[in-house]
């Protein structure tokens, strides 16, 4: 296969934007529950029925350390939650946050909305010390 070939595939839909049966084999999940997830409002729909698989994947990780504690957060607020724990003990740069609120941004949130998800992921963090 030739460079150029993936490089134009690339410009025709973005990185992040997948279909479902891609999406679900990239992460190992059965279609049925992207389907699931989008028809609950917790996964937007992208253009040419496609989905982000960033804001999927931050989700999935989200889910699975508030599953630990007794708390529920918003869609927007687990996203954050699988965003700093991707993180790691990295630290957080400007361009990390940039990209950050590109991924809601791009699933049609405002930059209000990426700020009231990190207010809400902190308080849960607060509140759940010995989450990790």
């Amino acid at each position: 296969m030739r460079t150029a070939a993936n490089q134009t595939i690339g410009e025709v839909f973005p990185t992040y934007a997948f279909t479902v049966p891609r999406l679900a084999a990239l992460l190992g999940i059965e279609d049925s529950a992207i389907h699931l997830y989008a028809a609950e409002g917790m996964l937007p729909r992208l253009a040419d029925d496609r989905y982000d698989g960033v804001w999927l994947l931050y989700l999935s990780i989200g889910q699975k350390v508030v599953a630990r504690t007794q708390a529920s957060l918003s869609v927007k607020a687990t996203v954050a939650l699988g965003w700093v724990e991707s993180l790691g003990d990295d630290l957080q740069s400007a361009k990390d946050r940039d990209a950050f609120i590109a991924v809601f941004e791009r699933n049609g949130f405002t930059r209000d909305d990426h700020l009231a998800a990190v207010d809400e992921m902190l308080a849960f963090c607060d509140a759940h010390e010995s989450y990790h």
